[in-house]
């Protein structure tokens, strides 16, 4: 690996770890929301993420996720979603086009990820699931945690691409790219 790749990987560790300070030392209720008093309490973060994908009203090039710009840090729960509309231990991402999704290493793009989050997760594209008449849906359910003790961390840049066909490396007219950054606490 060059220096190069090794000072790009030690600045994403350092990034995790950073995460990893502050949410230790935060004061934040269950919710992931300030608290209005006692006195500081742990940080528990959410477990679930919801993002609404849309086209930059700067650059039609460029898509856009919100809330967050598309990051997350989520710690799962030490229990499995019985239901796929259920708001614990997942990630769904919607948008009124068709689109797909990429999970890479932080620091390499051209890789996958070496710890898979979720069944769902592929390498390569994977579509989103798309009805007449709906926005489409992509719904990444994530391996349950192991609670408060064992913990560990998994982190993982995606991509997104819109429409489905779009070349990545050699776009074209009409195809819109983001890449933000997703990493759970298990």
């Amino acid at each position: 690996m060059s220096y190069q790749g090794y000072k790009v990987r030690g600045w994403a560790f350092g990034l995790v770890a950073v995460g990893m300070v502050a949410g230790l030392a935060g004061c934040k209720t269950a919710g992931g929301e300030q608290d209005g008093g006692g006195g500081p309490k742990p940080m528990v973060r959410p477990s679930f993420a919801s993002f609404a994908i849309t086209k930059s009203a700067i650059d039609p090039g460029l898509l856009v996720v919100s809330p967050d710009d598309g990051d997350a840090w989520l710690e799962t729960l030490p229990r499995e979603r019985t239901h796929k509309d259920e708001q614990i231990n997942g990630v769904v991402w919607t948008y009124t086009e068709s689109f797909d999704i990429k999970f890479v290493q932080i620091d390499d793009p051209d890789k996958s990820p070496t710890r898979k989050f979720g069944p769902t997760q592929q390498n390569g594209w994977t579509a989103a699931r798309c009805e007449q008449g709906k926005p489409c849906v992509f719904d990444l359910p994530l391996y349950k945690g192991n609670g408060k003790s064992k913990k560990e961390i998994r982190g993982a840049k995606y991509m997104v691409r819109s429409p489905s066909d779009c070349d990545h490396r050699n776009p074209g007219a009409g195809c819109a790219f983001l890449d933000p950054v997703l990493i759970v606490r298990y």
